[in-house]
């Protein structure tokens, strides 16, 4: 027989009051990297376009100081961000906070998982860092992607992840 019972709010679990476990240390380094990479590029660019169109030296300094402005931000967004950052499993799903001024956590249900990929790329690989992407049912793309795990840890997490959503697809069936 169907049911729908209306569910008191007040009794419902707060995702908040989870215990969330950091990510690996070494992850803003390879954020860092990246942005650095970028940082030089756009550095060149403007060396190479104050030598060629003569600007003045004013505005040069001007630009600069904007230039170092956004380098401190951008410097300090990732160290800052990376504290907020945690992952938690759950019994029956996996959460992921992140965010430092728009905070989001993520939740997906166990049972909802069709598939997970874990990549490393050329500097994560350097650094020992690894990324759990996990894909839900009906979706083309990623619901949730966990960048800077140790690849110890990633390879536990999608692991119990694995057999939490076999057994969930067992217990269905």
């Amino acid at each position: 027989m169907f049911s729908n019972e209306q569910l008191d709010i007040d009794f419902l679990p707060d995702f908040n009051v989870v215990d969330y476990q950091m990510m690996d240390p070494k992850s803003p380094i390879e954020q860092l990297i990246g942005w650095l990479i970028t940082f030089f590029i756009v550095a060149a660019v403007l060396v190479t376009g104050w030598l060629v169109l003569g600007i003045p030296n004013d505005i040069i300094l001007y630009i600069t100081g904007a230039f170092a402005a956004v380098i401190v931000w951008v410097v300090y967004y990732i160290f800052a961000s990376h504290k907020q950052r945690g992952i938690a499993l759950r019994e029956q799903d996996i959460l992921y906070r992140r965010g430092l001024i728009w905070r989001t956590t993520t939740i997906i249900p166990f049972n909802r998982i069709q598939h997970i990929e874990t990549q490393r790329g050329i500097f994560e690989r350097k650094l020992g860092l690894a990324t759990i992407k996990i894909f839900s049912a009906g979706g083309l793309s990623s619901d949730l992607v966990i960048h800077g795990l140790s690849v110890y840890r990633a390879s536990q997490i999608r692991q119990l992840i694995l057999e939490k959503a076999n057994s969930e697809a067992f217990n269905n069936d």
